[in-house]
């Protein structure tokens, strides 16, 4: 098979979509909740030092403050993606919404499609494949050690055996349960 020749896109299902939005999305938005979080309050302590005159007093509220956004951050960054994840599980309602997830795999990566996110992941992060008579997993070597999985059960559409094959060929051995 050749690099320019393998090239597959897979439309999913509402199942899988709830799977990769549990694992990725979820995550993905508790830390882009906790980030914004923590660069507004970073901001205003540097701009409240710049317009200091007492580097004591400064420090005191400082530390005070810091305290409070930790307690703050710590009820409502959670509450805040939460409510975030609610609100797409509900737009996965809509066709529309839904048929913008896919997979594409290449030669050279794996990329995860979704309306929020594009996430790419190189072959070589592949720890494992497991094929099993409903699905095909896909356990990648990350900090979060995701899985992807893709429903093998009524997807002819789908050409799983040509990626099994891909695979098992370039990029490691399929255990097949």
């Amino acid at each position: 098979m050749s690099k320019v020749a393998f090239l597959l896109e897979f439309q999913l299902k509402n199942s899988e979509i709830k799977k990769l939005n549990k694992m990725y999305i979820e995550n993905l938005l508790h830390n882009i909740v906790f980030c914004t979080f923590s660069v507004v309050f970073s901001l205003y302590v540097i701009f409240d030092f710049i317009n200091t005159d007492s580097q004591a007093e400064w420090l005191i509220k400082s530390l005070i403050f810091i305290i409070l956004i930790v307690i703050i951050q710590m009820l409502t960054v959670d509450f805040i993606s939460k409510m975030i994840y609610r609100i797409i599980k509900r737009l996965l309602k809509f066709d529309k919404f839904q048929r913008q997830y896919k997979l594409v795999f290449n030669y050279t990566d794996i990329c995860i499609c979704s309306p929020f996110v594009e996430m790419t992941h190189k072959w070589s992060k592949i720890d494992k494949v497991i094929l099993t008579k409903d699905s095909l997993f896909l356990y990648l070597k990350e900090q979060n050690a995701y899985i992807i999985s893709i429903s093998t059960k009524n997807c002819e559409f789908r050409k799983m055996q040509e990626l099994v094959d891909f695979l098992e060929k370039n990029v490691i051995q399929v255990l097949k349960v």
